[in-house]
């Protein structure tokens, strides 16, 4: 397996503005990672939701941990999304036929915080959140601290007028970004055995063409254009549309912020202006973006989700 990185660098949308430096990540509590749902548990039914907190721990091992201390099976313990290891991590688990009394089994035998625990009537499934509210510490700064206050400012302000391209992170492409040469060879056949693995790599590949294309839409002037076949969604109400008339549209929607462009990945969302989130763009190669590049992602996003069981069409 080759060990350059394919990943390539990805462009920062307030270039002019100089920033502040330092590390993020300094440690877990300097990343804090906290769900927000998109409904309360009722407090009735035969799944027990509980809010936990943890840190060094993937979701999968959460998953894990919490099926051995019960005595259940992987598959019945539910969660809405995948969270970072290196995190302070505040999220909701679902397990079947417990009671909110049972969960202090949890706060007493593993490593995490029970926040609450009250019972609702399905499982917690993937994409049941509303989305994610972050904290993020910036250490070892470049700059002082009053000249730091001053830049994040400048920053803050473009971005609420520019909105926030919402790149796939580092950490989602592995290593040396191994994930991406690993997920190619899987959509490919060559993945591994284990379902689970070869959907995790395939979406990483996905994520890395997404990255592509939404760099070329940056340096060609169009990220904060709309363009036809775009898919938007609107901020007041969350109802779709396809953009047929991109000069209209960007109008209408852009300039009042009611809607926002999204993306071809299901169920991946951001921000693209503040307090607005957007879920999938298009990829048809249209003013002027590399043909080959938005053919080949066009094709990625029908073969994974193709490989992930999915039937909504694109």
């Amino acid at each position: 397996m080759s060990t350059e990185s394919p990943l390539i660098p990805l462009p920062y949308i307030t270039a002019e503005l100089p920033g502040v430096g330092g590390q993020l990540k300094a440690e877990p509590s300097a990343f804090i990672v906290e769900e927000i749902p998109v409904y309360d548990a009722s407090g009735e039914g035969s799944h027990l939701y509980v809010s936990l907190t943890r840190e060094g721990w993937t979701t999968r091992k959460v998953v894990e941990a919490l099926a051995s201390l019960y005595g259940i099976d992987r598959g019945s313990v539910g969660y809405a999304g995948l969270k970072d290891r290196h995190a302070r991590c505040t999220q909701t688990f679902s397990l079947p036929n417990l009671q909110p009394e049972d969960a202090q089994r949890i706060q007493d035998e593993l490593s995490f915080t029970v926040n609450w625990a009250r019972c609702h009537g399905n499982k917690l499934k993937v994409g049941h959140l509303l989305g994610n509210r972050f904290t993020i510490t910036v250490s070892g700064l470049n700059v002082d601290p009053d000249t730091a206050r001053v830049r994040a400012s400048a920053i803050a302000g473009a971005i609420a007028g520019r909105g926030v391209p919402n790149f796939f992170g580092a950490q989602r492409f592995g290593i040396e970004g191994q994930n991406v040469v690993r997920g190619r060879a899987a959509f490919l056949g060559n993945g591994p055995r284990e379902k689970w693995l070869n959907r995790l790599l395939i979406s990483a590949y996905q994520s890395h063409l997404f990255n592509i294309y939404l760099v070329q839409r940056i340096e060609q002037d169009l990220f904060s254009r709309l363009l036809d076949g775009d898919v938007c969604k609107k901020a007041n109400t969350g109802g779709m549309f396809e953009v047929a008339d991109p000069a209209a549209d960007s109008h209408a929607s852009i300039a009042a912020r009611s809607a926002t462009p999204g993306r071809s990945l299901a169920r991946r969302c951001g921000l693209q202006h503040a307090q607005l989130r957007f879920w999938r763009i298009r990829l048809w190669p249209t003013q002027g973006l590399a043909r080959r590049s938005c053919a080949a992602a066009v094709l990625m996003a029908h073969a994974a989700r193709r490989a992930c069981g999915c039937r909504r069409s694109m």
